[in-house]
């Protein structure tokens, strides 16, 4: 884990100066005593990596821009929600991995029906601590989305299959579907064309496990 990288939402180029947010902050001050003139990487979840000095007041003066990630991800992760401590892992798994962005979504099936802004807040914060120790720099999207029944025709929309004849390649950009735990409806599963089934082998896997696998063998 990149020890001195923290992560602001201010846009950055060389020459601005920045502040962290208040629990950032603190991590950098009292977990890792930083000092004046110190430096250490930030970033902004856009794609690049940039190097700033720490000022005597707490803020930050960035120098220079260090690297850029030289493609955004390009696989959503549309998830039915499924029990709270299994979407934290899932969320900091799909933030690991690279997917672009993990959308959540009320499943026939679903035993929660919504997501509050107190979880999105808190899914939010274990994808920025997840993108800081992998070292990715481009953060991923977290969205509370409507039943699949509403969602306007997608042609880029994608479910995992056990059909043997399911594609073994998805597409370079697409939504990738995942059900929860007592898996789709019927209804549900009229809205998904055959052809758009992904082959990721030949078991039933746990609803938790479906977008991992698929984000390491495609991400």
């Amino acid at each position: 884990m990149p020890a001195d990288r923290f992560y602001t939402s201010a846009p950055l180029f060389p020459g601005v100066t920045v502040h962290l947010c208040q629990e950032e902050t603190l991590h950098m001050l009292r977990v890792m005593r930083k000092k004046p003139d110190d430096l250490i990487e930030i970033f902004n979840g856009q794609g690049s990596l940039f190097q700033a000095r720490l000022l005597k007041e707490g803020s930050l003066w960035v120098d220079k821009c260090l690297k850029k990630e030289s493609s955004r991800p390009s696989i959503t992760i549309a998830q039915a929600l499924i029990a709270p401590s299994k979407l934290d892992w899932l969320t900091e798994k799909c933030a690991e991995l690279g997917a672009a962005a993990l959308w959540l979504f009320p499943a026939d099936y679903s035993e929660k029906k919504n997501a509050s802004p107190l979880l999105l807040a808190r899914l939010q914060k274990i994808a920025i601590s997840a993108a800081k120790q992998s070292g990715r720099l481009f953060l991923m999207e977290i969205r509370f989305m409507p039943p699949l029944q509403d969602w306007p025709p997608e042609d880029n929309l994608f479910f995992g299959s056990t059909a043997s004849e399911a594609p073994k390649k998805p597409p370079t950009s697409f939504i990738f579907t995942v059900g929860p735990e007592r898996g789709f409806s019927p209804s549900e599963l009229n809205i998904f064309p055959k052809a758009h089934g992904i082959s990721l082998g030949p078991y039933t896997l746990r609803t938790e496990t479906t977008a991992l696998v698929l984000l390491s063998r495609y991400a």
